[in-house]
């Protein structure tokens, strides 16, 4: 008996590790978070809710998702990054937006056809649509003093020119007086609308923040700071909120040809662990670049704002078909003592139609 799990769930766990058992067989393997099922717990009615599910490539051969199709209209759904995930546990998200139009329960699913089987992975998306949301402050742990919210950190993802992305920020009023919620240093890609616009005393209220894509002001990685007003209308610092959003490359005009003869980013590995250190005073790591395609590939720029490391260090950032490139990562001790997370990762923007904009993940080892 397994109290903790759906039949779903269990069926699933049982079965994914048989997948690629054969020993040596090269193939990919799909392999999702939370075992299929993402419950998207309660939704504002006729607010649509974004929500997201993580998967991994766990097989030796490159994972190509194919399609992805919703059960309803009301669900919307894509991937991200929309291109094909390396082996060696390479990452991507399924998205998907509930629009919230029927109160009550709902479960949902989406159908995913990949490469490594012939028939469609389904992924369940679950939750229950509210006329209202209470909650209580201790739902909301970034604290205001009067006013709550549930997150300082919107992270908006990989987007293209023309890309619209909401993501909903929940704010509690915990004050005894009613509370209409506004913003300071808005940057103006972003646009904001609470629901309701007034939030009632001790009464929860979502406000949805929109991305415009065409008025992000560069490629690459654009992080910014805004801040919720509390009743003073004056910018507090635990008021602060975190935006970060990747605008890449544009590559859905290519022919099947050109996109044939493109460049191709093919790396080492998508994760590097550092640690233990021991009595070391830094760590070296190599990660290698390797460009499978028919073209040179450039590598426009490598962001480390969001990175732990020392240092980093590439030679090259054109690589020639069949060519490799190392790229050298220095961390120390200081260095972790002084970052508040010991996860963190590399931004490379490149001219691949498939990996226009790849994640390298930094880990440090607990106890380093």
């Amino acid at each position: 008996m397994i109290p903790t799990m759906t039949l779903r769930q269990f069926i699933l766990l049982t079965l994914l590790p048989l997948v690629g058992a054969g020993g040596t067989k090269a193939q990919s393997v799909f392999y999702p978070d939370h075992l299929g099922e993402l419950n998207m717990g309660e939704v504002l009615y006729d607010t649509p809710k974004k929500d997201s599910i993580q998967f991994r490539n766990t097989g030796n051969q490159t994972l190509v998702i194919h399609r992805i199709e919703p059960s309803c209209g009301c669900l919307k759904a894509y991937l991200s990054p929309d291109a094909a995930i390396e082996p060696d546990k390479g990452r991507g998200w399924i998205v998907v937006e509930y629009d919230g139009k029927q109160l009550g329960t709902f479960e949902r699913h989406v159908k995913v056809w990949a490469n490594d089987q012939k028939e469609p992975h389904v992924i369940y998306f679950r939750g229950r649509v509210v006329q209202e949301l209470i909650g209580s402050a201790e739902d909301y742990p970034y604290n205001l003093g009067n006013v709550r919210m549930d997150r300082d950190h919107l992270d908006f993802g990989i987007v293209h020119k023309g890309d619209s992305v909401s993501l909903q920020l929940k704010v509690f009023n915990a004050s005894m007086s009613p509370y209409r919620p506004s913003f300071h240093q808005l940057p103006a890609y972003l646009s904001a609308k609470s629901k309701p616009v007034v939030i009632a005393s001790e009464r929860s209220g979502v406000v949805t923040i929109t991305l415009d894509s065409n008025r992000l002001p560069s490629l690459g990685l654009n992080q910014d700071a805004f801040f919720l007003a509390g009743y003073s209308e004056s910018v507090q610092l635990n008021g602060r909120i975190n935006s970060t959003a990747v605008l890449a490359q544009d590559f859905s005009s290519l022919t099947p040809e050109e996109r044939a003869n493109a460049p191709r980013l093919t790396l080492q590995a998508d994760t590097i662990t550092f640690g233990p250190f021991g009595k070391k005073k830094q760590i070296k790591k190599q990660v290698v670049l390797t460009n499978t395609g028919k073209s040179d590939l450039k590598i426009y720029s490598v962001d480390r704002s969001n990175s732990l490391l020392t240092s980093l260090s590439m030679k090259e950032r054109t690589i020639r078909p069949g060519k490799k490139v190392k790229m050298l990562l220095t961390l120390t001790p200081e260095d972790i003592a002084r970052a508040a997370t010991h996860e963190s990762s590399i931004l490379l923007m490149t001219n691949d139609p498939d990996h226009a904009a790849q994640y390298i993940y930094i880990r440090v080892e607990k106890g380093s």
